[in-house]
């Protein structure tokens, strides 16, 4: 947190990271938080058996855990995350931008991130509960909610 250069990535899961470690981020450098998931591919399954990296995993609960008990890695989604990031007392324009235009930014993406003339139009509707409705890549729809 105290290198002005470097972008905090945050998976806002309850497990990876307390929501109150959130809020001290988000209070020592709001520009810089960025929401990630770090998924894997079980994310979105629901409980069972997958695997990782040729390791198996048992996902239970909304966990993620090898075998041994260690914490294999994030179920979480972006929908999520911003869901997440909200509750914990972030404005929803706020947590956008760190779900968004944060992230952009740290990658040196400067046709995306934000909705502008001239920028790539990628965006997301959500609905007030802020579940996604729409997804939209270079201003295409490529997916809508049943």
């Amino acid at each position: 947190m105290a290198d002005a250069h470097a972008y905090l990535e945050v998976i806002l899961d309850s497990i990876h990271v307390h929501p109150g470690s959130f809020r001290l981020a988000c209070a020592a450098a709001p520009e810089r938080v960025t929401l990630i998931t770090d998924a894997m591919r079980a994310a979105g399954l629901g409980d069972g058996v997958s695997e990782l990296g040729g390791q198996r995993v048992i996902v239970k609960d909304g966990q993620a855990h090898l075998e041994n008990g260690s914490l294999a890695g994030s179920l979480l989604t972006m929908d999520v995350a911003l869901r997440n990031a909200v509750k914990a007392g972030i404005p929803l324009d706020g947590a956008s931008r760190m779900a968004s235009e944060t992230p952009a930014r740290s990658l040196g993406l400067d046709d995306r991130g934000r909705l502008a003339p001239g920028l790539r139009a990628d965006l997301v509707v959500l609905d007030t509960a802020l579940n996604v409705l729409e997804v939209y890549v270079g201003g295409q729809r490529i997916s809508a909610a049943p």
